[in-house]
Formats: structure tokens, C-alpha cells, sequence
């Protein structure tokens, strides 16, 4: 595990990546975004950048249905990860 570096040989998984912005440096390796975030047309967090970094994914997750079909509507593809629980752990 590595926090705040990316390893070309690996799939990164970036957690708060809307709070990169998308390089050249991303670009040369492979990452899956987790969307974690509230997202909408308006307001909040989509942007252009935004979009892009989830358009040069390998995959996205992301924990809501609703995201899921938001990014749809946008050409981005998602796939639904829902964020649970165990009692007994």
C-alpha cells in the first residue's frame, strides 16, 4: 500500500481523486477511481477534470445507484459498489 505515490506495475486504486488533477503522470498508469462523492450536474464536484480522470480509468466504482446512472448520462461507465457492513467484524 502506498499513500499519496502511484506504482506503474500496479492498478492504483485512488480514493479523493476529484482532488487531482488529471496529468500526463496518471495518465502513464493504471487506476480505478472509487467515486465516493455526491454528484450532479450542477454543484458539487463534477467537472471537466473530473470527467476526464473517470474517462481515463481502467474502471470506476462507485457506491451509489444513482452516481452510477448519473455517470451513464455522461458516458462514463460505473460499475455499483455498495459501501457495507459485518456485525461480527
Amino acid at each position: 500500500m502506498v499513500f499519496n505515490g502511484l506504482d506503474r506495475q500496479s492498478t492504483n486504486i485512488l480514493l479523493g481523486y476529484h482532488l487531482l488533477k488529471y496529468s500526463r503522470d496518471l495518465g502513464s498508469c493504471r487506476y480505478v477511481p472509487f467515486q465516493l462523492e455526491q454528484l450532479a450536474a450542477e454543484g458539487g464536484w463534477y467537472s471537466e477534470n473530473v470527467r476526464t480522470l473517470l474517462e481515463n480509468a481502467a474502471d470506476v466504482w462507485d457506491y451509489s445507484p444513482d452516481n452510477v446512472s448519473f455517470l451513464a448520462t455522461s458516458g462514463v461507465r460505473a460499475k455499483l459498489l455498495t459501501i457495507g457492513y459485518h456485525e461480527r467484524i
